[in-house]
């Protein structure tokens, strides 16, 4: 069996805290984004989710470049003031940069390798391609380190939401 097979293959209490924090941390930078991306189209946050909820990361970073590049271009500052369109863009390159990363956290199966590492392994649907479908040991500390450049993320998603006005839900029922 698989599942939880040995003792030695749990992961630890503080392993299991790690993925979890990372789990939950990404869970709430996904819906800052959703808010973002309902901000950038001038739409509320909440009937927004039937169309945010159903795209991936790279979709969702695609639609905020797209966003930000029509609110610089054909509105030239007029809706969006040109330092909320920088950040959009300092927003989309962290995402970047991170969501490997991510992805590995909350989509791979994860598996104590040590008391200090955790193996990783993603499940893939085809034969594993050399380089890219091979698992990997990531520390502990590694985990750690990820988790604290979240939350400077999710500030910086923060303070761009607070450079757009928020559509009132109550304004459709009116």
């Amino acid at each position: 069996m698989l599942f939880r097979e040995t003792e030695y293959a749990r992961p630890t209490p503080t392993q299991y805290a790690l993925l979890g924090e990372a789990v939950v941390d990404w869970s709430i930078i996904d819906l800052l984004v959703e808010s973002l991306l309902a901000r950038l189209v001038r739409a509320p946050d909440f009937p927004m989710l039937a169309i945010t909820k159903r795209l991936g990361a790279d979709a969702r970073n695609a639609a905020l470049q797209a966003l930000a590049e029509m609110h610089e271009q054909r509105y030239g500052g007029r809706a969006l003031p040109s330092e909320a369109v920088a950040k959009v863009a300092l927003i989309r390159k962290r995402l970047e940069a991170l969501k490997p990363f991510r992805n590995r956290v909350a989509h791979w199966i994860w598996m104590r390798q040590s008391d200090d590492a955790l193996f990783g392994t993603p499940m893939v649907g085809r034969v594993p391609k050399r380089g890219r479908d091979e698992g990997m040991v990531m520390t502990n500390a590694e985990l750690r380190a990820h988790l604290d450049e979240l939350p400077s993320l999710a500030e910086l998603i923060e303070a761009a939401l607070q450079d757009l006005p928020e559509v009132d839900e109550r304004s459709l029922l009116s």
